[in-house]
């Protein structure tokens, strides 16, 4: 008897310990696709004065994540637009009324030679764009962060935080999304824990007996 309870600890170590171990290495990954993109909007004229693109930086070449040392990564666009139809700098050309709209951002990770698709829903309010395009104000927040496929060892985190873009991207503004390295399950150490107090256990009665 305690020699099958010692295999099945001896065992289950084991598959603990190549788990952990798995988790622990830096895990490689290239993002190969991606969109952002309005969806409903309330009250605005045209298009919002606003144009949403993913703009993912390094695509296609492979990026390494560590556990504790998220990779984060500029993603999305939010280009302020002039109204179709009106002059920039002529009145009606921006929107001094504050719009909301919702997003939908999307972006593909292949590890290895799987590809995991990560999908988030967003929302901007109080997105105001004056008369020659340019951005006035907005607040960005996720109100659907992606949920994290079977099996893929990394999680996708969406930001809210807009920042100023360089321009390089062709955007005045952006924002990122943070790719971290899935935690071990916090019931897979308790269970080793559970298992290593067993084996202690018998190890004891052995040693009385």
């Amino acid at each position: 008897m305690f020699s099958k309870m010692k295999s099945l600890v001896v065992g289950a170590a084991a598959a603990l310990a190549l788990t952990s171990v798995a988790h622990a290495a830096p895990i490689d990954y290239r993002i190969t696709s991606g969109a952002a993109s309005l969806q409903s909007v309330a009250g605005c004229v045209d298009t919002c004065n606003a144009i949403v693109g993913a703009v993912t930086l390094n695509t296609f070449s492979i990026r390494t994540v560590d556990v504790g040392d998220p990779d984060v990564i500029s993603y999305i666009n939010y280009d302020p637009i002039v109204d179709e139809g009106f002059i920039p700098g002529q009145p009606g050309a921006g929107d001094a009324t504050g719009d909301d709209f919702t997003i939908r951002a999307s972006i593909r990770l292949l590890i290895g030679a799987t590809s995991y698709d990560y999908i988030a829903n967003g929302l901007i309010s109080d997105w105001i764009v004056d008369d020659f395009g340019n951005f006035v104000s907005g607040v960005l927040s996720w109100t659907q962060q992606p949920v994290t496929p079977a099996g893929s060892p990394l999680s996708v985190l969406f930001q809210s935080v807009l920042l100023t873009d360089s321009g390089t991207n062709g955007g005045d503004l952006r924002s990122t999304v943070t790719i971290s390295v899935v935690p071990l399950p916090a019931g897979a150490l308790l269970l080793l824990t559970g298992l290593l107090g067993l084996a202690g256990l018998s190890r004891r009665r052995k040693a009385i007996a």
